[in-house]
């Protein structure tokens, strides 16, 4: 179950509960706090409505949708109250996109189009990267075989999806694994080699190829290969860090067993500094294995 901390680590509340009832989920694919006003919104997978809590964690009059969602993202406007939902694009889904008030009336809304995908809960995901303010953008990739379209943004004010960023790879067969996200001055992603497949007569399995990020200047339309380190823990590398902030904050949570892990990999580097080294130790010491997790939040600059 979802459970609410204060910025301190103080807990708060549980937030709705595990099982099929009313207001009870068993898995979850977008989330967001609206502390403006004092609420949050959980959204199941399977879902023809969007849960609502407050933030002691009652429950409150959920939000229809009004079509059933195999996953969902969404965005509620807190000071118009609008909601901006995006789902997969099946084929008798009747929207990709659109805007509603809090009755699931629809205001306006994006037919599927050529995004159209067959069914498959497992291997599709619908993407977004909320880095930016009063933006909306959304794309989709299926695994198995790798395959994603454009980065869109929501034009709200047209109700159009207009199409902002893809990626042309010269890897023709099998077309490597990719994706893309964008931050406030950059277009950021990651591309794979070709996949790998085993198949035998009892099993399959796949293992994916060397992943490489990227950055790429909006103004310029220069790039770069892109590599991000936590300099917070000796410069640690962090893995695929494009995707890695959302709603402007890099934020990981992480077990204190894995940190300890972490910890341990930066004290062995020779290149950290006195200061640096003694930091890091003083923080081991302060770590329990039984300890809940630890989250790390750090916003991104412009």
């Amino acid at each position: 179950a979802f459970k609410l901390f204060d910025r301190k680590g103080n807990y708060i509340a549980e937030i709705g509960g595990i099982g099929q009832g009313p207001n009870e989920y068993t898995s979850v694919y977008d989330t967001q706090i609206d502390e403006l006003n004092q609420r949050i919104y959980l959204m199941p997978w399977q879902s023809d409505k969007l849960l609502v809590f407050d933030m002691q964690g009652k429950v409150l009059e959920p939000i229809p949708l009004g079509y059933r969602c195999p996953k969902a993202r969404f965005y509620v406007d807190p000071v118009k109250g609008t909601i901006t939902v995006a789902t997969l694009p099946w084929s008798k889904t009747p929207a990709i996109v659109w805007i509603q008030d809090r009755t699931g009336k629809h205001l306006q809304e994006i037919e599927p189009g050529h995004l159209k995908v067959e069914h498959d809960t497992f291997n599709q995901e619908i993407m977004y990267s909320p880095t930016l303010p009063d933006v909306f953008n959304l794309c989709l990739f299926s695994m198995f075989p790798p395959q994603v379209d454009t980065l869109y943004q929501y034009d709200t004010e047209r109700n159009r999806l207009k199409p902002v960023f893809t990626f042309n790879h010269t890897i023709t067969d099998p077309v490597p694994w990719h994706g893309y996200f964008e931050w406030p001055d950059h277009f950021v992603g990651e591309f794979s080699e070709p996949p790998v497949e085993r198949k035998t007569e009892e099993s399959w399995t796949f293992t994916q190829g060397e992943t490489f990020s990227y950055i790429i200047d909006k103004k310029s339309g220069k790039g770069a290969y892109l590599k991000l380190y936590n300099d917070y823990l000796g410069n640690q590398d962090i893995q695929f860090p494009d995707g890695i902030f959302n709603k402007g904050y890099f934020v990981r949570s992480i077990e204190p067993g894995n940190l300890l892990t972490d910890i341990e990999n930066a004290l062995k580097k020779q290149d950290i500094t006195d200061a640096m080294r003694k930091k890091l130790t003083d923080l081991q010491g302060t770590i329990d294995e039984d300890d809940n997790n630890y989250v790390m939040i750090a916003k991104l600059r412009k």
